[in-house]
């Protein structure tokens, strides 16, 4: 989530207009790329923030922002050398998680009985009713991107509170 934090603080200079220089650009590229190759459901957040951030300049077109090209590169390339270097991990360790790891987890009902569920929903609400007459840009983003990561809490199934 650490690795995250770059690309957000990105994506909130966008919001207000500025051009962001390049090597920040580069360093939030990376770091997504990093946090994606270990957590790929992170995706979800990273999504929900473009998805704020284009809405909030009203153009698709900041989904295809080069720090964004950086992180997909790099899961691209993980992925790929993955496959070439450990093939072994495709053909024995993937039947494996299928079979173990992906069948341990809450259902939906169990998930949404967690304490992470009503604690995300009354800060989210705070933060609306705290903002008083206006959503700006940031808040919009940070509420969006907020609600991508409760999705891939929902999509991981475990219910543990540090994946919140």
């Amino acid at each position: 989530m650490l690795e995250l934090l770059p690309l957000l603080a990105l994506y909130a200079v966008r919001t207000t207009g500025e051009k962001p220089p390049l090597w920040s650009i580069v360093i939030a590229g990376i770091s997504a790329g990093l946090a994606l190759c270990f957590k790929p459901y992170f995706v979800l957040g990273i999504f929900c923030g473009s998805a704020a951030l284009a809405f909030h300049a009203r153009s698709w077109r900041l989904f295809l922002v080069l720090e964004n090209w950086i992180a997909g590169a790099l899961v691209v390339i993980y992925a790929l050398c993955v496959v070439g270097l450990y093939p072994a991990c495709i053909s024995d360790m993937l039947p494996l998680i299928r079979e173990v790891y992906v069948l341990l987890g809450f259902s939906f009902s169990g998930m949404v009985g967690m304490p992470a569920i009503p604690i995300w929903a009354a800060a989210s609400f705070s933060a609306l009713v705290l903002s008083c007459e206006r959503i700006d840009g940031i808040l919009l983003l940070l509420l969006e991107t907020s609600f991508g990561f409760m999705l891939a809490f929902f999509v991981q199934r475990r219910g543990w509170p540090y994946q919140f």
